[in-house]
């Protein structure tokens, strides 16, 4: 069987799309696994019509994600935690 050159050129082809796809899989991993609201498990609770993200005793002292899904809390949890509190709303 004689293979021609634009069967291997389309086989490297493909694998290189796969060894792309495998890697940006990879990567969409890790980026999950360090997300604030993975690493620090907040609890998830309907609130209202809202499902709320909390870590902490309560809404007013600790910190909190609300949305209309669990995922919509869990990113605005994310959020939340990666947004710096400046001087101007922070309680004396």
């Amino acid at each position: 069987m004689n293979i021609g050159q634009a069967e291997i050129s389309n086989a490297g082809y493909q694998w290189a799309l796969a060894a792309d796809q495998a890697t940006a899989a990879i990567l969409d991993v890790q980026a999950e696994m360090l997300r604030p609201s993975t690493v620090h498990k907040p609890r998830l609770y309907q609130d209202g019509d809202q499902w709320c993200a909390l870590l902490g005793d309560d809404i007013m002292s600790g910190l909190s994600g609300f949305g209309d899904t669990p995922a919509a809390a869990f990113a605005a949890f994310d959020k939340a935690f990666t947004t710096p509190i400046h001087p101007e709303q922070a309680n004396p």
